[in-house]
């Protein structure tokens, strides 16, 4: 088998203030093979069906006084998978890692993307990757 895989990143070096019902910004794309890679549209499209490892981690910080609430999903051609959601509750002035990997049967052609569903106080995100690679 022909390994399959692809990765977006965002800048390494910005943090990134979190907006409820968006999908991640990535800036960054890395290596590819058999799939779609598009920082237009912040998203990754399957070039054939299979098992996917899907991948997403970031840091997550909250400046300021406030404590702070992030919830992230992937999606599957616009609908949100919540087998993958990440919910952090953070105090102020704590940075964390976040990561989260899940077994995905996908279609050719299935787009996915990775959408803050939830962001409530100053939450900022910072070197975030989502990584994609065939399993079966």
């Amino acid at each position: 088998m022909t390994p399959v895989f692809g990765m977006l990143n965002t800048d390494s070096v910005t943090d990134i203030p979190t907006v409820a019902n968006t999908n991640i910004n990535f800036t960054v794309i890395e290596p590819l093979n058999g799939v779609i890679l598009s920082t237009a549209d912040n998203s990754i499209t399957v070039g054939s069906a299979g098992v996917y490892a899907v991948t997403f981690s970031t840091g997550v910080s909250v400046f300021g006084e406030d404590s702070g609430i992030l919830i992230m999903n992937f999606t599957i051609n616009d609908t949100v998978n919540f087998l993958s959601q990440i919910r952090i509750d953070l105090d102020q002035g704590s940075r964390i890692m976040a990561s989260k990997t899940v077994l995905l049967s996908l279609n050719q052609g299935d787009v996915l993307r990775v959408l803050i569903r939830l962001s409530a106080g100053p939450v900022f995100i910072g070197e975030a990757s989502f990584v994609v690679e065939k399993v079966g």
